[in-house]
């Protein structure tokens, strides 16, 4: 590209935000990464960004880094920061809150200072029970009506109706290398602890890594007005997933938490996510897109990640 086009990401140091701004600096784009506190800037300087601290709910503020950044476009990846099965759901409390003030102040900034292009993340776990591979004009069935799921869905609305241009990304459920989640599960079950698996109910899962490449696509192809569903080509239960990555360990299958005392370590957040089939179609992505996921199956997804982990010692 003749002259760098500049990027401004929220969640700018999540594992979903570094390897967007990787993925992005190396394409040639100038990343400004919204991010807190000194760790967060010299991880976002590490990655290739310019690291700026905002208040994600206050619009002035963001304005302020917006303008002094020359943003051209925004990706919104706050929404997706607690976007998996692979805690126990207290990252959904009080989300709700902070989703809505950040969504609406982050548009208010976007138009106040000429943003040409507004990229926001969502859920494919919106879907809820989908009896079978839903698309995008599939009716919605937010799960549990919890206030975090019910927020993602007016937080979409925000940013199509925001007189933008705009898109949403709804996601699978996340994994990566840099989710701390996974260096937990990792030591727990080196001390044999049991942990929670959930009813065996499919789910749409997505490597940060193909997050990221769909929205490099989106940025560059700009679509308007669109939502589209990015997730892997296998969907399957937190205990698939979770058995997968004990052998890859090479660790015996872990022992399973009953469901009566699962209850009591998860939120009802997220047993209702773990009592709720979710598969999705990406025909359109891959249309319109031209995005199909590079790690298609949680097995290869995981072998990614644990070759990354182990090359930095993680596990």
């Amino acid at each position: 590209m003749s002259e760098a086009m500049s990027i401004f990401v929220t969640a700018g140091t999540s594992p979903a935000g570094r390897a967007l701004v990787r993925q992005l600096v190396a394409q040639g784009y100038r990343v400004i990464a919204l991010t807190a506190g000194k760790a967060g800037a010299d991880t976002a300087r590490q990655d290739g960004a310019l690291p700026v601290y905002a208040d994600p709910t206050r619009a002035g503020e963001l304005k302020s880094m917006l303008r002094m950044a020359q943003a051209q476009a925004v990706v919104n990846l706050l929404p997706v920061v607690p976007n998996t099965l692979l805690h126990d759901g207290h990252a959904w409390k009080g989300y709700d809150s902070l989703l809505k003030a950040s969504t609406a102040a982050l548009l208010t900034a976007a138009k106040d200072s000429g943003v040409g292009y507004f990229l926001h993340t969502s859920y494919t776990l919106l879907y809820g029970e989908t009896h079978g591979a839903a698309d995008e004009n599939a009716p919605l069935n937010v799960p549990g009506m919890h206030p975090a799921f019910s927020a993602a869905l007016e937080s979409e609305g925000q940013v199509l109706e925001s007189g933008l241009a705009a898109a949403v990304l709804r996601a699978g459920f996340l994994y990566g290398p840099q989710d701390v989640n996974l260096n937990l599960y990792a030591a727990s079950l080196k001390m044999g602890k049991p942990f929670v698996a959930g009813a065996g109910k499919p789910a749409a899962w997505l490597h940060h890594e193909d997050l990221a490449r769909a929205c490099v696509l989106a940025l560059a192809q700009q679509p308007k007005g669109e939502i589209f569903n990015i997730a892997d080509d296998t969907p399957v239960s937190l205990a698939a997933f979770l058995d997968a990555y004990t052998h890859a360990l090479g660790f015996n299958a872990g022992a399973r938490l009953p469901g009566f005392l699962a209850r009591l370590r998860v939120t009802a957040e997220q047993v209702t996510l773990l009592n709720t089939a979710t598969q999705v179609s990406t025909a359109k992505a891959q249309t319109q897109l031209g995005w199909k996921a590079q790690y298609a199956s949680y097995q290869q997804g995981i072998d990614q990640t644990l070759l990354v982990m182990r090359a930095v010692q993680q596990v």
